[in-house]
C-alpha cells in the first residue's frame, strides 16, 4: 500500500515542539485521577473531552488499538494452544512442536498445481520462474498450509468448548462522508453503502477495483459503492485519470464505471492520448465532449475536493474504504468486508 503523508501547519508546530521536549516528563503536564465525565484534559479551568481530543486522529488510534488488539488474540490463541497440546500429549515424552508435527501436520502436502497456481495468482514472469523459484514456493505453502493446519486444529476444538474474552474489539470510527457529485455504483437507497477512496494508477487500487465488483455481485442490490479520488503525487498519470473519470461520468454513471475498468485494466497506458482512445471504444460516450472536457480540466476542483475530503477523515494511504462510514484500510480479504458488512445489514 503506496502510503500518502501530510502534515497540517498546527500538527507539524507539535510535531517540532514535541521533538524538542518530551511532554511526560514536563512538570506542565500533571498526571490526575478521576475528573469529569469525558474529560481527557484541562487547561485554565476549560475541560477538553474524548470527542475533540480526538477529532482528526480517529484512524491513528484505531490502527494502534487494533494492533493491541491483534497481539492479544494472538497471544491467547497461542496459550490456549499450547494447554490443549499438554493436554492432548498426557504424559507422552515429547514437545508440543513435536506432537503439532506428528498429530496435526504430517499429512501436509503441496502439489505441483498447488505451486502453478501460486504463481499464476502472484503473476510472477515466466522468465522468473525456475527450479530454485518453485523451491522457495513450495517452502512458503508448506509453511502456510502447516498454519492453517494447527489454527483448524484449534478451532475444531474450540468450537465446542468457547473461550471467554474479557478485553475489548477495538470500535473502528464512524465518519459521516457527502456523495456530492461522485460516482456511484448502485441505489442510493442501499443500506450498505461503501465510499472507496482510489488512485487510477495505484496497483492496490486496482486489486480493490477487482474486491468492488466481487463485493457487488455478492451483495446485489444491498450495497452502493461510491469513488472518490485520491490520485498521490507521486503517480503523475493518476490526476488526469481522475479527471476523465468523472469526464467519462459527466455523459452518464454506467460510462464512469466502464473507463473505471479500463484504466484499472491498462494502469501503464494513462495518457490524455491513451484515454481518447479508450473512449472510443466505450459504446454510447461522445467523443468529442469528454476531449473537449480533458483539455479544460473541468473536473480538477472536484478531484482537489475528494482529496480534501479523503485528508478530513484520514485517508493516508490507497485504497482506504469506508463501510457506513467505517473505515477499512488498503485491498483487504473479501472476509474482511463481510463481516462489517453484514454486521451493518444485521
Amino acid at each position: 500500500m503506496k502510503a500518502y503523508i501530510t502534515v497540517g501547519s498546527l500538527l507539524s508546530t507539535l510535531i517540532f515542539f514535541s521533538c524538542m521536549k518530551d511532554a511526560t516528563t514536563s512538570p506542565s503536564f500533571v498526571y490526575k485521577k478521576g475528573g469529569a465525565a469525558g474529560a481527557v484534559l484541562s487547561y485554565n479551568g476549560e475541560v477538553i473531552k474524548t470527542s475533540e481530543f480526538n477529532k482528526g486522529i480517529e484512524n491513528d488510534i484505531y490502527e494502534l488499538e487494533e494492533k493491541l488488539y491483534d497481539l492479544r488474540m494472538n497471544r491467547a490463541r497461542g496459550l490456549i494452544l499450547e494447554k490443549l497440546v499438554d493436554k492432548e500429549k498426557g504424559s507422552k515424552k515429547m514437545t508440543n512442536d513435536q506432537w503439532l508435527e506428528k498429530e496435526v501436520i504430517s499429512k501436509v502436502e503441496v502439489s505441483a498445481k498447488d505451486i502453478e497456481a501460486f504463481i499464476v495468482e502472484r503473476k510472477i514472469p515466466k522468465v522468473h520462474v525456475n527450479d530454485q523459484l518453485k523451491g522457495r514456493v513450495k517452502k512458503y505453502l508448506i509453511e502456510e498450509k502447516k498454519k492453517d493446519a494447527i489454527s483448524g486444529w484449534l478451532d475444531a476444538k474450540l468450537s465446542k468448548n468457547p473461550v471467554s474474552i474479557f478485553f475489548k474489539e477495538p470500535i473502528r470510527p464512524v465518519f459521516d462522508i457527502e456523495i456530492g457529485q461522485s460516482p456511484v455504483l448502485g441505489a442510493k437507497s442501499a443500506p450498505v453503502t461503501i465510499v472507496e477512496y482510489s488512485d487510477f494508477q495505484c496497483p492496490y487500487c486496482a486489486k480493490g477495483s477487482t474486491l468492488v465488483h466481487d463485493l457487488k455481485k455478492k451483495y446485489g442490490k444491498k450495497i452502493n459503492v461510491v469513488f472518490k479520488n485520491f490520485p498521490l503525487d507521486f503517480h503523475r498519470q493518476a490526476k488526469t485519470a481522475a479527471m476523465a473519470g468523472l469526464c467519462a461520468n459527466e455523459q452518464g454513471t454506467q460510462y464512469f464505471w466502464k473507463l473505471h475498468d479500463h484504466m484499472f485494466e491498462n494502469q501503464n497506458n494513462l495518457k490524455p492520448e491513451d484515454l481518447e482512445s479508450a473512449v472510443e471504444k466505450i459504446n454510447g460516450l461522445n467523443k468529442s465532449d469528454f476531449s473537449k472536457c480533458l483539455k479544460e480540466n473541468k473536473y480538477l476542483a472536484q478531484v482537489e475536493m475528494d482529496i480534501n475530503s479523503g485528508k478530513e477523515v484520514g485517508v493516508k494511504s490507497t485504497p482506504t474504504f469506508f463501510v457506513n462510514g467505517k473505515i477499512i484500510n488498503g485491498a483487504q480479504p473479501i472476509e474482511v468486508f463481510s463481516e462489517l458488512i453484514d454486521k451493518e445489514l444485521n
